[in-house]
């Protein structure tokens, strides 16, 4: 199964795998097992990390379903250069953690964190 969304908040889990929470535009919010991720640069590298926008194949498990591979769509490579901009994508990104709730879509709310991430990646002069 496909699936594509951005990156809320991934960390490890156990020693080589990581636990990703993934804002998807057709199943809301969704989290997901990445096997191997801490120790597989291939696989997974860098692309599991928030503010991500990400395509990858899930397989749907009992308890956490397992993403098996990504792609990146967009990774919004001018955030990580001015702390202000991270700082509001990460403030954007928790309020959609705090007021969603798992497997409830919610596509007006994935466009507008979209649109806010592309904003915050391409204008500095308003957020200084």
């Amino acid at each position: 199964m496909k699936i594509e969304g951005i990156i809320l908040y991934s960390q490890p889990f156990f020693e080589k795998d990581k636990r990703v929470e993934l804002f998807d535009i057709a199943g809301g919010r969704v989290t997901l097992l990445a096997k191997s991720a801490c120790v597989s640069i291939k696989r997974f590298g860098g692309r599991l990390e928030p503010t991500t926008y990400i395509q990858g194949a899930v397989t749907r498990k009992p308890g956490l379903s397992q993403l098996t591979d990504c792609t990146v769509i967009e990774a919004f490579p001018n955030l990580r250069t001015d702390f202000n901009r991270i700082s509001i994508a990460m403030y954007c990104l928790e309020l959609v953690k705090k007021i969603t709730v798992d497997g409830q879509p919610h596509p007006e709310l994935f466009g507008l964190l979209l649109k806010s991430l592309r904003m915050l990646d391409q204008d500095s002069s308003n957020i200084k």
